[in-house]
C-alpha cells in the first residue's frame, strides 16, 4: 500500500542529515533518511537499507510509474532495529507541527531542530547518518527538489515480531520501493511498481532477505506500527520505536 506523505512547503535546508543520493539513471547508491525538515509524505510500509550499497538496475529503467532515476538509498546501511526510549509523545507532535504538517516553515523547523533536547529523539525519529538503526520515520528526496516521508512500518513490525536483525533489510528494500515509485498514483499501481521494482533495480535487496525476514508483517501489520493515514502511522511507529 503506498503510504507516503509530501511534506508541506519545497525541500528546505537540513533535512537529509543521513542521506547520500545519487540518481544516474538505472543506477542509484544508497543514501537515504533524512535528519527533518518541512518535507512530504509517503505511505507505504516496509524500510530502507545498508550503506553504500549500490542498488543493481533493471534493463528498462522505467515501466509504468516504475523509475529508477529516483531511487535512493541509506548512507549508513541500517541493520538491527532498537527500541531507544529517547523521544516523549510531545516531542514527535511538535516534530511534527514544526517539520511536516502544513503551516509548518524552514524557521519553526530549524528552532525544533536546533534545540539540544530534541537531538536524540530527532535523531531516533529520522536518522542522523551514523546510527545503524533504522529511522522510524524515513524521509527521502524527490526529483522536483521535494521530500516525501514515510513511518518505517517493516522496521517497526520486525522489532515488535521479535526479529529486530530484519529491521535494517526491511527498512532498506521499502525505501529503494518507495523511491523507485514515488510517482504512482494509485494503490494498484503502486504495488504493480513495486513488483517491477523487485524484479530491478531493488532485486539484490529482495534476493539477499532471509526467509525469515521475508516473511516479517506477512500476516499484516501490528497496530503499533499501522494505521489509517500518515499522521496515524507516524505517531505509532514513532511510539513504537523511540518512546
Amino acid at each position: 500500500m503506498k503510504t507516503s506523505y509530501v511534506l508541506a512547503g519545497a525541500l528546505l535546508t537540513g533535512v537529509f542529515a543521513a542521506c547520500s543520493v545519487k540518481t544516474t539513471k538505472g543506477n542509484a547508491a544508497a543514501g537515504a533518511g533524512g535528519a527533518g525538515a518541512v518535507v512530504a509524505a509517503s505511505s507505504s510500509g516496509v524500510g530502507p537499507g545498508p550503506q553504500s550499497s549500490v542498488m543493481s538496475s533493471s534493463a528498462s529503467g522505467m515501466t509504468g510509474c516504475y523509475d529508477e532515476t529516483g531511487i535512493v538509498g541509506f548512507t549508513v546501511p541500517p541493520t538491527t532495529i532498537v527500541k531507544q526510549m529517547v523521544c516523549t509523545a510531545q516531542q514527535f507532535n511538535d516534530y511534527m507541527k514544526n517539520c511536516v504538517l502544513m503551516g509548518a516553515t524552514q524557521a519553526t523547523c530549524d528552532m525544533f531542530q536546533k534545540d539540544m533536547a530534541n537531538a536524540k529523539c530527532l535523531a531516533c525519529m529520522t536518522g542522523d547518518g551514523k546510527s545503524t538503526s533504522p529511522p522510524a520515520l524515513v524521509i527521502f528526496p524527490t526529483p522536483d527538489m521535494k521530500a516525501l516521508i514515510y513511518g518505517n512500518r517493516a522496521g517497526c513490525e520486525a522489532l515488535v515480531e521479535g526479529k529486530p536483525q530484519c529491521g535494517g533489510p526491511l527498512t532498506s528494500l521499502v525505501l529503494c520501493e518507495e523511491s523507485a515509485c514515488q510517482g504512482c498514483k494509485s494503490n494498484a499501481d503502486f504495488m504493480a511498481c513495486t513488483t517491477a521494482a523487485e524484479a530491478g533495480a531493488c532485486k539484490d535487496l529482495k534476493t539477499k532477505l532471509s526467509a525469515e525476514c521475508a516473511m516479517v508483517g506477512s500476516k499484516g501489520f501490528d497496530m503499533k506500527c499501522d494505521g489509517k493515514d500518515f499522521a496515524t502511522i507516524a505517531a505509532n511507529v514513532v511510539a513504537a520505536i523511540c518512546e
